[in-house]
């Protein structure tokens, strides 16, 4: 994959694509359109017709009714709960881990804490009248929380995997669709741990026709200065920068993960969390982002 950028394509235009397209790259062109809805349609289908284009960025500042033109049906929806409600989209996002890693920390007992993985979901699903419902069940380990979540879980609207390898957490989610006796199809999978292109496009090809796969592509897009040191140094690489809840009116907050490199909370906690979730703990691969 090579991108195409600003500077490249003013400088070269149409022919920079065409001779990059003739070496048998597949092209990136991030040439962020930002216009009229008008001129950023017809920019968007001109861009497309150059051979060998994948993916292209559009401006999102231009609004939603630019995206729209652009896009048409493949608008299919937004992370951002605030437009998802005022121009009638699909409500992409989930809740955050703080959101059950709150709820757990002011249970008093092991049952309480067992079951406030699924007392945040059912608190939320009343909270927004059966919308946003794309659940996070890694806070805790993804495994544990499937095996024992009950039925309506399963109506939900999809799952986000952000710790385990999303291939696996894929796979596990459309099995277990498949058991509650729900058309996985009609489910969305949101995969967003340390993506880049080439494991967007191999993940939406392994998921194509199974169930409706999209992907949060976040520090390796926003800051992907990669190999652009001058000197070729690695003081450009993206930062690892992630911030969790710490206490609960003075309670320890905890977070288990699918990987344990991402585990965040004191020993002892941990210790006790994995104890009443039955979390096992799995070194997954190093944390990037």
């Amino acid at each position: 994959m090579f991108k195409v950028g600003s500077q490249l394509f003013t400088s070269e235009g149409p022919k920079a694509v065409e001779k990059l397209s003739g070496l048998g790259f597949r092209i990136f062109l991030d040439l962020k359109f930002h216009d009229i809805p008008n001129t950023v349609s017809h920019a968007v289908a001109a861009a497309s017709r150059l051979p060998s284009v994948r993916l292209m960025t559009i401006h999102a500042s231009g609004g939603v009714e630019m995206m729209r033109a652009a896009l048409g049906a493949s608008l299919s929806g937004t992370s951002n709960t605030f437009l998802a409600y005022k121009h009638d989209l699909e409500a992409m996002g989930t809740n955050a881990h703080e959101l059950p890693m709150a709820m757990a920390a002011l249970a008093d007992s092991d049952e309480e804490l067992h079951e406030s993985q699924y007392r945040v979901l059912e608190l939320w699903q009343r909270s927004y009248g059966g919308e946003l419902l794309i659940m996070l069940p890694d806070t805790f380990g993804t495994t544990q929380f499937l095996e024992g979540a009950p039925d309506w879980v399963a109506d939900w609207t999809g799952q986000r995997c952000d710790s385990k390898d999303p291939f696996v957490a894929g796979d596990e989610y459309i099995a277990w669709l498949l058991r509650r006796g729900r058309d996985a199809r009609r489910k969305r999978l949101i995969a967003s741990d340390g993506l880049d292109v080439e494991d967007i496009l191999r993940l939406h090809a392994y998921f194509h026709e199974r169930i409706r796969f999209s992907a949060g592509w976040g520090t390796l897009l926003t800051n992907d200065f990669r190999g652009c040191h001058p000197r070729s140094e690695k003081g450009l690489e993206p930062i690892s920068l992630v911030c969790k809840l710490m206490t609960v009116e003075g309670r320890p907050a905890v977070k288990l993960s699918d990987n344990a490199r991402k585990a965040t909370g004191g020993a002892d906690a941990i210790s006790r969390y994995r104890r009443v979730f039955g979390s096992v703990a799995v070194e997954g691969a190093p944390v990037t982002v």
